[in-house]
């Protein structure tokens, strides 16, 4: 279990150094989407003003 908290953990630190790194998230510009390196999974984003809004759980 704690490999999943580390990969969570990884993509949130890589989220808020590179906001504006991962691609957009189909066709919507003020969206993106992380890809985990070691799962299948992504964490979607939206990034308001100088916020970083998680779209999933």
């Amino acid at each position: 279990m704690h490999e999943a908290q580390d990969e969570i953990d990884k993509v949130l630190s890589y989220i808020s150094r590179f906001p504006e790194t991962p691609p957009r998230w189909r066709g919507r510009p003020d969206r993106h989407v992380a890809h985990f390196d070691r799962f299948p999974f992504v964490m979607p984003y939206q990034i308001v003003g100088d916020e970083i809004i998680v779209l999933a759980d």
